[in-house]
């Protein structure tokens, strides 16, 4: 039995349940991202329900999101970061944690660079800092301020 089942079967069933819930959602996402237009699943960027804070969520959402890395490094789809935070988002919705998609941009050897991390209480919470500081982050934007952009554009 390959070393990464045997894995997969000592974890506890909850475990193992976010792990195949990841999984499927690695396949939805890179059809989604893939193949769809931008226009029709932007809005899940963006997403955001009000959950009550717990002051330690952060830390189950990286108990979580430790989960869902082991389903992206043994999966048959290349997962970059945008897939990796999209399906992080959206299990971590599903627990009832607020987390907030930030996007960043760098210049390297004159080409623009981009990357994206999820971040609960203000903790990054699937990167290190090292790897998220080479990067200018860009506002993050809440459900509230996206609806008021939108007004915005109604206006215009």
């Amino acid at each position: 039995m390959p070393k990464s089942l045997r894995t997969f079967m000592q974890l506890g069933l909850r475990q193992q349940g976010i792990v195949l819930h990841a999984w499927c959602l690695f396949v939805i996402w890179q059809v989604k991202i893939t193949y769809l237009p931008y226009r029709i699943w932007q809005s899940a960027l963006y997403k955001h329900t009000e959950f009550q804070d717990e002051r330690d969520a952060h830390l189950r959402a990286i108990k979580i999101c430790y989960l869902i890395e082991k389903a992206a490094r043994h999966h048959v789809v290349k997962i970059n970061c945008l897939r990796r935070c999209m399906v992080q988002k959206q299990i971590l919705h599903t627990h009832k944690i607020n987390s907030q998609l930030s996007i960043g941009v760098k210049k390297d050897q004159g080409k623009i660079a981009a990357h994206c991390w999820l971040v609960v209480n203000n903790h990054i919470i699937n990167d290190s800092n090292e790897e998220t500081s080479q990067y200018v982050e860009l506002q993050r934007i809440t459900s509230n301020e996206k609806n008021e952009i939108n007004s915005l554009n109604g206006l215009l």
